[in-house]
């Protein structure tokens, strides 16, 4: 996996010796109107992230940023925002159909499982490579991402929750 990793820095431009902000924006299947309501989950588009984005931009001095994201509208929306150097993977897990979750979608084979899970590790490795990472800490992803680097470093690093 090392170096599928290192493969999509490469293709992304990830740069060399230079610090990097990680950013999920969560947008998944737990973001639908259905799952919201007994989930009690509430989903922000990127706008609603930029706050801590610019703060750690500034109080680290840091314009390359990784994002990732389960919704191809949170990268178009990185266009807002050209002052940044944004930087995502571009091979989009197609969508859980409307009306189901994932654990759905994977059983009646809407989307492919496997796929599925080998992005969301490379996500989740590559967010770990970060110097700060934004998120919905209520979210897997960056949560996990905030751990395995915390137990890899032995260190707590910067983060920030829109929770």
């Amino acid at each position: 996996m090392q170096h599928k990793v290192a493969a999509l820095k490469k293709r992304m431009g990830w740069p060399e010796k230079k610090d990097v902000i990680g950013l999920h924006v969560r947008r998944g299947d737990s973001c639908n109107d259905q799952s919201q309501e007994w989930r009690t989950v509430t989903c922000f588009p990127l706008s609603k992230y930029m706050h801590l984005v610019d703060m750690a931009a500034t109080t680290y001095g840091i314009k390359d940023i990784f994002i990732t994201s389960e919704s191809s509208s949170t990268f178009e929306e990185t266009k807002q925002y050209p002052y940044y150097n944004w930087m995502f993977l571009n091979d989009p897990i197609p969508p859980v159909p409307k009306g189901k979750n994932i654990e759905d979608a994977i059983r009646d084979q809407d989307i492919d499982g496997v796929a599925v899970g080998e992005d969301a590790f490379a996500n989740l490795l590559l967010l770990a490579d970060t110097s700060v990472i934004i998120g919905k800490l209520s979210s897997n992803l960056p949560r996990l991402a905030v751990e395995f680097k915390t137990g890899k470093e032995s260190l707590v690093f910067p983060y920030l929750s829109i929770d």
